[in-house]
């Protein structure tokens, strides 16, 4: 978003001048100080909203989940108020009664892995997740979630938000077995 702010500043008056002959026959403009000056400037108190979108393809969905206990994503980076973030998305594991993994539905995660800056500050941080689907090529996508979050110089963890997403059928690409998150 960015605001656009009209200042008028006060100016000094200026000494009167004799004008001299050449400048008397030429028209001139009225005085600075009888009419004032203004000064228009463009300030952003707020950065503006950046829209990225990442889409994370995973190889072999069933056979994958079956075998791990977690998933993250490659780690992605993005510069977020001029600084450095580093993120992550994460598949997690509901657990039933009994303590078993329940694959259907899954937890989807967005985190923070880590900051690099030299100043602290605070951003605010929306984001949507989303499931492919596959039969009608066409996203599902949950409501967009928000956070404000304390920005510093750290490499540690942060989850940011999550959603509880059930996997069906048209979510699988049944020629490569893909699932689009």
């Amino acid at each position: 978003m960015v605001v656009k702010l009209l200042r008028i500043m006060p100016t000094k008056p200026k000494s009167p001048k004799t004008p001299s002959k050449s400048s008397a026959k030429a028209k001139e403009p009225p005085e600075e100080a009888d009419i004032g000056t203004i000064h228009e400037e463009v300030e952003v108190p707020v950065a503006s909203e950046v829209v990225f979108r990442k889409i994370w393809r995973i190889k072999k969905f069933h056979k994958t989940i079956t075998r791990k206990d977690s998933l993250d994503s490659p780690v992605f980076r993005c510069s977020v108020n001029g600084m450095n973030t580093f993120w992550n998305i994460s598949v997690r594991f509901w657990k039933g009664p009994n303590g078993k993994k329940i694959t259907n539905p899954l937890v989807i995660c967005l985190n923070l892995t880590g900051c690099e800056t030299e100043e602290t500050g605070q951003a605010r941080i929306r984001f949507q997740f989303g499931v492919w689907d596959a039969s009608i090529r066409h996203w599902e996508c949950c409501p967009i979630s928000g956070v404000v979050l304390n920005l510093q110089n750290s490499r540690e963890l942060i989850s940011v938000g999550y959603k509880s997403l059930g996997i069906l059928d048209r979510h699988i690409e049944s020629s490569s077995k893909y699932l689009g998150l």
